[in-house]
C-alpha cells in the first residue's frame, strides 16, 4: 500500500520541516508514501523547501488539502491511501511505523475507510476517546479529528471533502457521518 501525505501551510515553514523530519525519522521508506506539501500564498515567511505546489492566494485548509488531493491524483501513483494533517501536528518518536501502521489497518479491516492513530496524552484535543487508552489493538470509535488520518483512496475519491467547509471545521465530522450512513468503520 501507499499513501500521500498531503498538509497545507500557511507561513510556518518550521513546523512543516519539522513534520518532514519526523516522516523521515519515522517512515524511513519512502516508497510507502510522498509528502505532498501545498502552500497556502504564504506571505510574511519563505514556503518550506518540501513545498510542491503554491497556491497564488490563501484557499485555507479545506483549499489547501483539495489543491493537494488534485496533485496526488493528477501524478498517478496509485496511491491506496490519502492522509490529510496540519502544520500543528506533531509527531512523537515511537518504535512502531505510523504509516506502515495505518496502512495495514485499512488494509487488514477492508471496511475500515478512516483510520487515525491514537493521540498521546499531552494532545489539546478534547476528544478523549481519541487518547491512548493503554490497548495494543484497533478499536473501532465514533469520529476522529483531521490531525494525521489516513482515508481509504478509493472511498475518498467518491466523498471527498465538502470545500465549503472552508477552515475544515466539520470535514472530519462529515466524512465520518458519511462512513457510518454506508456502516463502513472508523478506527
Amino acid at each position: 500500500m501507499r499513501a500521500a501525505i498531503i498538509i497545507t501551510n500557511y507561513n510556518m515553514p518550521e513546523a512543516v520541516d519539522a513534520m518532514g523530519k519526523a516522516l523521515r525519522a519515522n517512515c524511513p521508506d519512502h516508497r510507502l508514501y510522498d509528502f505532498i506539501v501545498v502552500d497556502n500564498a504564504s506571505d510574511i515567511a519563505e514556503p518550506s523547501h518540501h513545498t510542491l505546489i503554491q497556491l497564488d492566494q490563501n484557499r485555507q485548509t479545506t483549499g489547501g488539502w483539495l489543491a493537494g488531493y488534485e496533485y496526488a491524483k493528477n501524478i498517478g501513483n496509485g496511491y491506496d491511501a490519502y492522509i490529510f494533517t496540519i502544520t500543528s501536528t506533531s509527531i512523537p518518536e515511537q518504535e512502531n511505523n505510523i504509516i506502515q501502521t495505518l496502512l495495514d489497518t485499512l488494509e487488514n479491516n477492508p471496511d475500515a475507510v478512516i483510520v487515525s492513530p491514537a493521540l498521546t496524552d499531552e494532545s489539546t484535543t478534547t476528544w478523549n476517546h481519541m487518547k491512548k487508552q493503554g490497548r495494543k489493538h484497533v478499536r473501532e470509535v465514533p469520529f476522529v479529528d483531521n490531525l494525521f488520518c489516513a482515508y481509504r483512496a478509493e472511498w475518498y475519491d467518491k466523498n471527498p471533502f465538502d470545500p465549503s467547509f472552508v477552515y475544515a471545521w466539520g470535514t472530519d465530522f462529515e466524512q465520518c457521518y458519511k462512513a457510518r450512513l454506508e456502516d463502513r468503520k472508523i478506527l
